[in-house]
């Protein structure tokens, strides 16, 4: 062990986390006879979320993994080295967890989190403070996932309503879009082009959306679709976890190819620092696929116990949060470094 601890000293920013793993309660992997393969798993640590069922999770400007658990009611705030920094209450159930870090706009810095369980969004500041508690439509809606626009609105997915929301830095709905009954809107993904592309878990389909809200496409994917990313060029990689499958859409909607991955793949992850590598959270198979751009698999990592959603820091670690073991997993420097962080993924 002394010898893998050095050679982590010297490549890895995690020393002092190494050093103090036994006092934070932390696993740290990826040592031993594994470390002389020329293709060797990357380093792994764990950490306790400070609650119960993890969800959504996102990564703020400082470095720092925000995330919701979904049963305790509460985002709790991780320093790089998995130190809880602040555990805050939201609404019922939160699922998913977006930050914008886009500079210059009005929400930049803020956090916003999808509370299913009581129908609304909390904002909240870089602080931790609660900001504000938007509702997402009129009834019980259960919002799921969001992404904001050029503009800083939040379009956000409500799965219990069947419809898509524009909602605008204040809390007002700008925008309605409707769509078909029981298609159950879960993860939503935003273009180069400002269109939306909406994955419905209940009807197989992806809707495509512009920024207008006007839907311009709906394609047939498969069963029980939940998260999605936009590649480097463009195109859509949408889990499909009936079929334990990734499939990759163009921008026009027409299937490129279906790849293979782990059991009940949820969250989609794409490297837009690199070469475009596509990771896959595997809930079923308590995994992360790695495919390279062409949907070839590149490697296959063990992470915690039904891993739902991931996001990528500034120093090239992939969080992967564990809703089966009440933790997040980091894989130490699987991507290169990206200095906007956070493509948090939306299983």
């Amino acid at each position: 062990m002394g010898g893998c601890l050095k050679t982590l000293v010297i490549q890895s920013r995690w020393m002092a986390v190494v050093s103090v793993a036994a006092g934070l309660g932390m696993v740290v992997a990826g040592c031993g006879s594994g470390s002389s393969s020329s293709t060797p798993a990357p380093t792994s640590l764990t950490f306790s979320t400070g609650g119960e069922l993890p969800q959504g999770i996102g990564i703020d400007a400082d470095g720092n993994a925000w995330i919701a658990n979904e049963d305790s009611n509460t985002v709790t705030e991780l320093s790089p080295s998995g130190a809880v920094i602040a555990t805050i209450t939201v609404g019922s159930a939160p699922h998913g967890v977006k930050i914008n870090r886009t500079a210059g706009q009005l929400t930049s810095g803020q956090i916003w989190v999808e509370n299913t369980g009581s129908s609304n969004v909390t904002v909240l500041s870089a602080s931790g403070k609660v900001i504000n508690t938007y509702q997402t439509g009129p009834g019980d809606t259960q919002p799921q996932h969001a992404v904001f626009d050029s503009q800083g609105n939040a379009w956000v997915t409500n799965q219990a309503a069947d419809n898509v929301v524009q909602i605008s830095p204040n809390g007002n709905i700008l925008t309605t879009v409707a769509l078909p009954s029981n298609t159950n809107p879960h993860a939503i993904a935003e273009d180069a082009s400002d269109n939306l592309w909406v994955a419905g878990y209940s009807s197989g389909t992806v809707t495509k959306i512009t920024s207008a809200g006007n839907i311009v496409g709906t394609f047939v994917v498969g069963q029980k679709l939940t998260g999605n990313a936009i590649d480097l060029v463009g195109n859509l990689w949408q889990s499909v976890s009936a079929s334990a499958a990734v499939a990759e859409l163009s921008q026009s909607g027409n299937l490129m190819g279906t790849f293979t991955v782990g059991s009940t793949p949820r969250g989609v992850t794409i490297d837009r620092a690199g070469q475009g590598q596509v990771f896959v959270a595997n809930q079923g198979s308590n995994n992360v696929t790695e495919l390279s751009p062409s949907g070839a698999v590149i490697a296959t990592f063990a992470v915690g116990s039904q891993p739902e959603n991931m996001a990528v820091d500034e120093q090239g670690n992939l969080w992967v949060t564990n809703a089966g073991s009440d933790s997040v997993t980091v894989l130490l420097h699987v991507a290169p470094p990206d200095l906007s962080g956070d493509d948090s993924s939306d299983g």
